[in-house]
């Protein structure tokens, strides 16, 4: 299970703006997984939405997954 939680304090990564207004409650990205899920990767874009990339281990070979999560206002 891969669980997303928007960081609103990091100190050591470059702000794009301190509008928070924007950034989602915690989510979690795929709870009905049966697979072994590793390496998540989020990146949230100016429309809001976020996109989440990891690595999945299903029917004996590695898969990439992605899910948008979309911003709701």
């Amino acid at each position: 299970m891969i669980f997303l939680c928007f960081a609103h304090n990091l100190q050591s990564a470059e702000r794009a703006s301190d509008d928070r207004s924007r950034t989602p409650a915690d989510v979690i990205i795929n709870e009905d997984s049966k697979t072994y899920d590793s390496h998540p990767s989020a990146v949230t874009m100016q429309n809001g939405s976020t996109w989440v990339a990891w690595i999945a281990f299903k029917d004996s070979r590695d898969q990439i997954l992605l899910r948008i999560v979309a911003h709701q206002d």
